[in-house]
């Protein structure tokens, strides 16, 4: 049996100009400071007309694929245009990159949670106990930028 069922699904529409600013800015290899994450950061906070402390929450993130940030304790998500994830691939291979625009539809998502004091101090007791075995620290090794941007070009494993 199938069944069907309404579900209500918040979106803000961000319209997006990666000036030459931007681009002059942006480093290759640094994530932090991505040409399109300035130019999304700046966008979100001119048309959402956030202060000060919740631009340091928004915690931008981009890639190949998609486009996140964190707004209002929801975390939020927009598929990467193809003008952007285009420009990512040319500025990745050090080729010019013209100013652009574009805008993306960002679907809001689950609700952010603070760790607890009890799962902080549940993680610091476990860090120990692996410490004193003698097991190395947990290591997350995240995406390389040429992993995160180039990734996602045909030809590319």
């Amino acid at each position: 049996m199938v069944r069907m069922r309404a579900k209500e699904v918040l979106t803000v529409k961000i319209k997006v100009s990666t000036e030459k600013r931007d681009i002059d800015a942006g480093r290759c290899g640094l994530p932090s400071r991505c040409m399109e994450k300035l130019a999304i950061t700046r966008a979100l906070w001119e048309q959402l007309k956030l202060n000060g402390v919740e631009l340091n929450k928004l915690n931008v993130r981009v890639d190949g694929g998609h486009i996140r940030f964190n707004y209002r304790g929801h975390r939020w998500v927009a598929d990467t245009p193809y003008k952007a994830k285009n420009s990512l691939l040319k500025f990745d291979r050090g080729e010019l990159v013209a100013p652009h625009r574009y805008s993306i539809v960002a679907r809001r998502g689950s609700k952010v949670t603070p760790l607890t004091e009890e799962r902080k101090k549940q993680i610091t007791e476990r860090r120990e106990a692996r410490i004193r075995e003698g097991r190395p620290d947990k290591k997350y090794p995240g995406p390389t930028i040429h992993q995160r941007v180039v990734g996602y070009a045909e030809g590319y494993n």
